[in-house]
């Protein structure tokens, strides 16, 4: 049988026709400069491993089914009398007919055992096989391509790389599935990056001054709770509410920048030990046999991947972190009229996004179930519900099932992807809009009433101005103030008298007048008493929208004037004043309406 193998395949082993000189020698011949160089090596990826051809098999069984057995019997005496012609030629491999699957095969195959990798038990070989009609191995003729039969229910190309300039350890993947009726076949790509020692010390100090700043944001919302006696209670709800998510978020990001940093500054002792073991191993060796060489060789493997899911999961929880992040900036936005549009859009919509959810959920479940139903016995996109589920979303993305205007069932696949279209896509995504825009009027609205809203950098600005202004002049604080115009002051013309009698520098109580008077909002429009507002309709509108962020009008605004003294100073029912009004030197403007 050797003997006829080898003449039969004699022509195949000849040698392989190639470039009759190498690079170099053709640009010597050419003239150029024959040396190897960096030119010579376009690739910025080496290959530090051979790569290896791996596969999971399972035994042959006999069919459960009577009517499977006896068509199978039928097709293998078939191949027997076609193949041998009457003569007795043993049974047929299992690449040559069909059988059916049973358990996890683990006995010698291909003259290789099993071996365990990522879990699994594998039978590995070199990937080069395949370039070879015929592999000799312990006296033993193979053909390659029986590497791959009817038992084979996984193959994988396994491949390790590294790219030296960018820091990068790769392992590429190919998997191919036969388990299920169709062969699907991925590429998986993952990374492992280590870095140099200047590289270590930028990414630590970055990351060090992001959790400062939140640090530093959990101090001033601590301050301001202790330093806010002015607050109702609802508002000092929200500040404890914030207190006590940025201590968590402080507490959370400090484990986590832990961690990080450590597994940073190992990086690089780690990925020159994952290399060395890879390098190492000896492929060449004649000492050793294939199965050490794979034991050897996915031990080192398995090492790194390990690293990499490390590295997956750190990267995880880091995304966590940003998201928790990203939703604590975004509710600070609220501290401004037009900055606020998004979450007081959300906080109006609320009711109706989760009960449009609950009716999304079902309808898209319902519509996902019927389809399956009815084409997932010929359709492997429906062939189960998470699949007419992942089918159905493409199709609101815009991707349409293919061939599923052909077919025995056309008819009934054109009016479900129809009905698809227009009760999700054009009807309750249309819902989902009207919801959206109706939260949106309605702070639109608020902003557009609110009769002292500004621009976000004037508010900014002038809120600068005003802290300088504060610690120039001796200005007491917004907190002091405001207990003053709340508690005992009930007139509707402001002095600097009234100030005065309430514990204020007189001559604080002027500056105070005078700075506040030059504002566009408390500019007099008239001389009559009529337009006063009283001390405490400012009150009510600074407890009931805030400073930094000032809500609707409370009925008709007035505009400011000056009584007999150039002193006098009216008080708006709009609270632009109070947002502005100063603190002391280690304070710092409101981060939301409460504080001001």
């Amino acid at each position: 049988q050797l003997q006829n193998d080898y003449y039969k395949n004699m022509p195949k082993m000849q040698k392989l026709s190639g470039p009759a000189m190498s690079e170099v020698e053709w640009k010597a011949n050419q003239g150029e400069e024959a040396s190897i160089g960096e030119s010579s090596y376009d690739e910025k990826l080496i290959m530090i491993a051979p790569p290896i051809l791996l596969q999971t098999r399972v035994s042959q069984e006999t069919c459960s089914s009577t009517t499977s057995v006896v068509s199978l019997e039928l097709q293998k005496s078939l191949l027997l009398s076609s193949l041998c012609e009457g003569l007795d030629c043993g049974d047929l491999r299992a690449n040559e007919v069909y059988y059916c699957r049973g358990k996890p095969d683990l006995n010698e195959f291909y003259d290789l055992n099993a071996t365990s990798f990522d879990g699994k038990q594998v039978f590995a070989d070199f990937l080069y096989i395949v370039d070879n009609e015929i592999i000799v191995r312990a006296g033993k003729t193979l053909l390659s391509r029986d590497f791959i039969d009817g038992s084979t229910t996984s193959s994988s190309v396994l491949a390790v790389l590294q790219s030296p300039e960018t820091g990068q350890i790769h392992v590429l993947e190919v998997r191919s599935d036969f388990s299920d009726v169709e062969i699907q076949t991925e590429v998986f790509l993952q990374h492992y990056h280590y870095l140099d020692s200047d590289q270590r010390r930028e990414a630590v100090f970055h990351f060090s001054v992001l959790t400062f700043c939140i640090f530093l944001v959990f101090v001033f919302n601590v301050v301001l709770f202790f330093d806010s006696s002015h607050q109702d209670e609802e508002a000092r709800k929200h500040t404890v509410f914030e207190i006590v998510y940025d201590l968590l978020q402080v507490v959370t990001l400090g484990v986590y920048g832990i961690v990080w940093i450590a597994h940073v500054l190992n990086s690089e002792s780690t990925a020159e030990s994952i290399v060395r073991g890879v390098v190492s191993v000896q492929f060449a060796s004649s000492e050793l046999d294939l199965q050490q060489k794979m034991l050897s060789f996915f031990q080192n493997v398995e090492k790194l991947k390990s690293e990499l899911t490390n590295e997956d999961e750190l990267s995880v929880v880091g995304f966590a972190l940003f998201v928790t992040m990203l939703l604590r900036m975004l509710y600070s936005t609220g501290v401004h009229p037009r900055m606020g549009l998004l979450t007081g859009t959300f906080l109006y919509a609320l009711d109706d996004l989760w009960h449009f959810s609950l009716l999304f959920i079902f309808v898209f479940y319902m519509f996902a179930m019927a389809a399956s139903w009815s084409f997932g016995s010929f359709r492997n996109d429906f062939k189960d519900l998470s699949s007419a589920m992942a089918t159905q979303l493409n199709i609101l993305l815009g991707t349409m099932p293919k061939n599923y205007d052909t077919g025995t069932q056309k008819n009934e696949m054109i009016v479900y992807v129809t009905l698809t279209l227009i009760v999700i896509y054009f009807l309750m995504f249309n819902f989902l809009l009207a919801i959206v825009v109706e939260g949106y009027m309605k702070v639109r609205k608020e902003v557009m009433d609110n009769e002292v809203e500004r621009e976000i950098l004037q508010d900014f600005f002038l809120t600068l101005k005003h802290k300088f202004l504060a610690r120039l002049r001796g200005w007491p604080r917004t907190s002091d103030l405001l207990l003053v115009l709340k508690s005992k002051l009930a007139t509707k013309n402001v002095t600097a008298q009234h100030l005065r009698v309430h514990g204020i520098d007189f001559q604080k109580a002027k500056s105070i007048i005078e700075g506040y008077s030059k504002m566009p909002e408390l500019q007099p429009k008239s001389e009559s008493n009529d337009f006063y507002g009283t001390a405490m309709d400012v009150m009510r509108m600074v407890k009931q929208n805030g400073a930094a962020s000032p809500g609707p009008r409370q009925g008709r605004a007035s505009s400011p004037t000056y009584g007999q003294s150039s002193q006098d100073l009216r008080i708006s029912s709009a609270p632009q004043a109070a947002q502005y009004a100063p603190q002391n030197g280690n304070s710092s403007h409101a981060t939301n309406g409460s504080k001001l």
